[in-house]
């Protein structure tokens, strides 16, 4: 089986190299790397360009900068492999990871899906999430075990190996000029999937930085975040109300994360804006669309009715 790895880049010239240099180092041979570089404005091209030798590498050079949306969307489109994973040019992934992905293919039965352990690296300390480890599951009962049981950024399309049949089936494209895209459709490939495993196994290695788009943190691009979620959230309530779930409680558990997701997306905003972009609108889709599993959970519902603030602040906080 062949795998596609899907690098996206936007002026990362000091990291590129290490991430491009993590792949060939793979103990793998059936695998093609795609590089979409969009529009950098400092070196990044010319990093890329020292491994034009390469004949499993393409590279994509955007004439203007149209956004990581875009540039997966494209990535999937000129992918040849019957798996695909995505890599941010500024993160790295084991090179153990493509063999593995591949021995698990075979041995699961070519599950739509693989998933695998994100190690997140801050200042060369490195943290790993709860491991979760499951076979041949269907896509309900795995969106309950790694989106409620085990959440360790569940949502990144970059934990995941995905059969790119599959993926094209689904009819999903990252919507251009947002940002948080993954959050659109990754808990809806794993939900309609039929088949799903998740190994114990550190691949991905996100490198946190303090210019990354994952930790910017002005007030500008959280709201701009946040009413991109929206959006996606939007995209989502249309597509569960299509699909014909059969586990009640994986549709209600899908809906309380989403709509969770959100209530904490709004958190990270100040109250001034958070006023601002909290509609009528979204305020009775949040509370028709959070159902309470436990009688916490329904005295909390009780506030989000009273005040939302207050629901937010207990959402916020539950894990401190």
């Amino acid at each position: 089986m062949k795998i596609s790895v899907l690098v996206s880049t936007h002026n990362d010239e000091d990291y590129i190299g290490q991430c491009l240099q993590s792949v060939l180092d793979s103990n793998c041979d059936n695998y093609e790397i795609i590089i979409c570089d969009d529009c950098s404005t400092d070196d990044t091209k010319k990093q890329i360009e020292k491994y034009n030798n390469y004949e499993n590498i393409k590279c994509i050079y955007n004439k203007k900068n149209m956004g990581i949306s875009y540039v997966r969307n494209k990535l999937i489109e000129e992918s040849t492999g019957d798996y695909f994973i995505f890599v941010d040019g500024d993160d790295i992934i084991s090179s153990d990871l493509l063999k593995t992905i591949q021995s698990n293919i075979h041995k699961l039965n070519t599950p739509d899906i693989i998933h695998y352990n994100i190690v997140t690296v801050e200042n060369e300390v490195k943290k790993s999430g709860n491991c979760c480890v499951f076979d041949n599951l269907n896509g309900e009962d795995a969106f309950i075990e790694l989106f409620v049981n085990h959440y360790n950024i569940a949502d990144s399309m970059c934990t995941y190996a995905i059969k790119r049949d599959y993926f094209v089936k689904l009819k999903y494209k990252f919507l251009e000029g947002t940002v948080h895209e993954d959050f659109r459709i990754t808990p809806l490939m794993v939900l309609r999937a039929k088949n799903v495993a998740s190994i114990n196994f550190d691949g991905y290695f996100y490198i946190k930085r303090n210019n990354s788009i994952t930790t910017k943190r002005n007030d500008d691009y959280l709201v701009k975040r946040t009413k991109d979620m929206i959006l996606h959230y939007q995209f989502q309530l249309s597509e569960i109300r299509k699909l014909d779930v059969n586990n009640a409680k994986a549709k209600h558990l899908f809906l309380n994360f989403i709509s969770n997701s959100i209530i904490t997306s709004l958190s990270k905003i100040s109250r001034l804006n958070r006023k601002k972009t909290i509609t009528k609108e979204l305020l009775k889709s949040l509370k028709n669309n959070i159902h309470p599993q436990t009688f916490k959970e329904r005295i909390k519902k009780i506030i989000l009715y009273i005040n939302i603030e207050i629901y937010i602040l207990l959402i916020c906080n539950r894990g401190k």
